[in-house]
């Protein structure tokens, strides 16, 4: 199994999410799947595929991360997301924060935490499938 990550830069908006997809299509049509951090650019991903002839969830699942529960169940199909807890967060950033701050600006320390959250799956993701580069 062969898996090749694409990142792509997006503003946090609804028509860089129209963008995203627009190029998905043109520049990147083995892509089988997307996980978005950008709630709104997200939305527009998921919403303006079809102009573009994708098909969520069978040409592309999308899984939003820690986007707003009423953005992924307003939008058509529904986004499978996952959600962590804010205060956990909030107390890792700013764990982090006072690390940076203490170790000075000298300290090159390169500083990582791997968060888990839950998923709730809804209606735009399916079974990977393989598509042609």
């Amino acid at each position: 199994l062969e898996l090749k990550l694409v990142p792509m830069h997006s503003e946090n908006s609804f028509e860089s999410g129209r963008e995203i997809a627009r190029r998905l299509k043109s520049d990147h049509p083995f892509v089988t799947a997307v996980i978005s951090t950008l709630d709104v650019a997200t939305v527009g991903i998921v919403e303006s595929s079809a102009e573009f002839g994708i098909r969520i969830p069978q040409d592309l699942s999308v899984i939003g991360l820690n986007i707003l529960e009423t953005q992924a169940e307003a939008s058509s199909p529904k986004i499978s997301t996952v959600n962590y807890q804010a205060y956990d967060l909030a107390k890792s950033c700013g764990r982090m924060i006072v690390e940076v701050i203490e170790g000075g600006k000298d300290d090159k320390k390169f500083r990582s935490e791997l968060w888990v959250g839950d998923y709730v799956e809804r209606d735009s993701v399916s079974k990977a499938k393989k598509r042609n580069a």
